[in-house]
């Protein structure tokens, strides 16, 4: 057990079952949750002492947060939420939902976790003290309804896959000579020929079933997105697939951070269908530009040593090992 407080505030009571609701996992303090395969590098979790699965308003806040997480974690007692984040892999970020009532109590267990990415409060009348959040650098926002919470909580999650792509740096020198590139990053080579790969690979209608029952056996999104998925998907839509808020997203991102070569192979039509979409669309967009260069913009957050090499990299190549999110605007 973790080290946090024995005595609870809250007055509500819990049972130590443990009940499955689509891909939502109510946990109490002694119950152990099964270990699923896990393809993202984040998970959620939605701790609350007072949670009723027959209350209507529990209903309403799950179905909302289920539209932008495909598996939630919810807890009904602090010390079984703060031992999952302790004993969670250190490369799998957490996001954690809490009420307010118990917010003050728990940050101080949980803020220098290390896989605890980002702490989501949701507060039944009035926000909380500013001062007081600031204290934890892990509190990211406070909301007194869960639509804003929501989109807070979906750009982060945007935000950490945005953050965890894989970049390979070569520099001018590197180019330059032979001896150089024959020592080239593994990742960047490798990355360069499963890619030629991939997109000379044909694929038949058989390959959106294949792909839709890899997906249920290794619960990589709810039933009902995978359904819409196998129902409605068409080569016309990759684009739309990949930016809507969806398990798409995620999952193809994290195959590709990773090279994981089942996920990336059953996802090889998609791939395929969403960079054939891209080219079409840049080439009409160089058409009405009649061939001007213009400008993109990224935010993309890098670690030091990341940050030291694009450093020295001028000049030179970068090489992401995914498709990458830009916009004209420039960000603020």
């Amino acid at each position: 057990m973790s080290g946090s407080e024995s005595n609870q505030e809250a007055s509500c009571s819990s049972s130590n079952a443990f009940t499955s609701n689509n891909n939502t996992t109510i946990i109490s303090s002694n119950v152990i949750q099964p270990r699923r395969q896990i393809i993202k590098n984040y998970s959620l979790l939605w701790l609350d002492e007072c949670v009723d699965q027959a209350n209507k308003d529990y209903e309403n806040t799950l179905k909302q947060i289920q539209t932008i997480a495909d598996n939630i974690n919810v807890f009904k007692e602090r010390d079984a939420c703060i031992d999952f984040l302790t004993d969670s892999e250190e490369d799998i970020k957490l996001f954690l939902i809490i009420k307010n009532t118990i917010s003050q109590q728990i940050m101080p267990f949980i803020n220098d976790i290390p896989q605890l990415h980002g702490v989501y409060i949701l507060s039944d009348t009035e926000i909380l003290d500013e001062e007081w959040t600031k204290q934890w650098q892990k509190i990211k926002s406070v909301h007194i309804n869960i639509d804003d919470l929501c989109q807070r909580l979906q750009f982060g999650m945007k935000q950490l896959n945005q953050d965890s792509i894989a970049m390979s740096f070569i520099t001018l020198d590197e180019m330059t000579s032979t001896d150089n590139v024959n020592q080239l990053e593994p990742t960047f080579m490798y990355t360069q020929i499963f890619k030629d790969i991939l997109l000379d690979m044909e694929h038949d209608a058989q390959a959106i079933k294949q792909f839709t029952a890899y997906c249920r056996n290794h619960d990589c999104g709810s039933p009902k997105n995978i359904d819409e998925f196998e129902k409605s998907y068409d080569v016309e839509t990759a684009i739309w697939w990949y930016t809507c808020p969806s398990f798409i997203y995620s999952m193809l991102n994290d195959a590709l951070r990773s090279m994981e070569g089942e996920t990336i192979i059953n996802m090889g039509f998609f791939i395929r269908d969403l960079h054939q979409q891209l080219q079409k669309l840049q080439q009409e967009q160089l058409n009405v530009l009649h061939d001007k260069p213009f400008i993109v913009y990224r935010g993309q957050g890098l670690s030091k040593v990341d940050f030291e090499k694009l450093r020295k990299t001028q000049s030179g190549l970068i090489s992401f090992n995914n498709f990458l999110s830009t916009s004209t605007e420039q960000p603020n």
